[in-house]
């Protein structure tokens, strides 16, 4: 599911994930796993003037390698256009088709 979102989103919905009460410690280390080696692990410290700073570890496998949200978008806009052709395609043939068989009649269109 994270890897349809967009690259911006994912932390802040796994952080929501996290916070639903699992009854399988099992879910829980599968969130911990992914955070670390996928998303990134929120970390805070002490900053300069003792000021606390809260940033994000760089994961083993960065987002942008597995996430596939603009792929999908690139997907789906390439088949918006070949189904849009296809009508296209398909209006002239039957424009064409009804033009032959007007013209077998006698009739002629104008």
């Amino acid at each position: 599911m994270l890897a349809f979102l967009p690259p911006d989103d994912v932390a802040s919905t796994l952080k929501e994930l996290k916070k639903i009460d699992y009854n399988d410690d099992r879910v829980i280390e599968f969130y911990d796993y992914f955070e670390k080696y996928y998303v990134g692990e929120l970390k805070t410290k002490r900053g300069r003037y003792n000021k606390l700073a809260t940033y994000l570890t760089e994961p083993m496998f960065p987002i942008k390698l597995w996430n596939v949200f603009k792929k999908v978008g690139v997907a789906q806009q390439n088949i918006s256009s070949s189904d849009e052709d296809e009508n296209v395609s398909e209006d002239s043939s039957n424009q064409e088709t009804d033009d032959l068989s007007d013209s077998d009649n006698g009739n002629e269109k104008l």
